[in-house]
């Protein structure tokens, strides 16, 4: 695939993961077992953008590319690694809420949900535009 293509696989991949989260921050998902096999689901979708974004050639990229952070003092990929480090904790936290041995509070998962899809939205908004 040319950087085009995989620019354009990893910003569709990206909306896809942001309408799924938006689907639990809408209460459209139970906030229960249901919403952490969603998350897990997102996860996949950002992965797989993560893997298009590795793909990207930087050799065709114009100098206005070079050290640009998508946020402060972090590239594209270390900031797709950002997300998925705070969802895969989400998912990890799945494990505590099946045995009981956690009581969670939805509004605080739902509000680091939000957080991460509007981080989602930074990274699709900086790869349509730079790639």
């Amino acid at each position: 695939m040319n950087n085009t293509q995989l620019k354009e696989a990893a910003c569709d991949d990206l909306t896809y993961a942001k309408s799924t989260l938006s689907l639990i921050i809408n209460n459209d998902v139970p906030f229960d077992t249901h919403a952490f096999n969603t998350v897990e689901g997102v996860v996949e979708q950002i992965d797989r953008a993560l893997k298009n974004v590795a793909s990207i050639s930087t050799e065709q990229a114009d100098s206005s590319n070079e050290d640009c952070d998508v946020f402060f003092g972090m590239d594209l990929e270390s900031s797709l690694n950002s997300v998925l480090g705070t969802l895969v904790a989400i998912e990890n936290m799945s494990v505590i809420f099946e045995s009981n041995s956690l009581k969670v509070n939805n509004t605080t998962l739902i509000e680091l949900i939000a957080s991460v899809k509007m981080n989602m939205d930074s990274i699709c908004k900086y790869i349509a535009v730079r790639g």
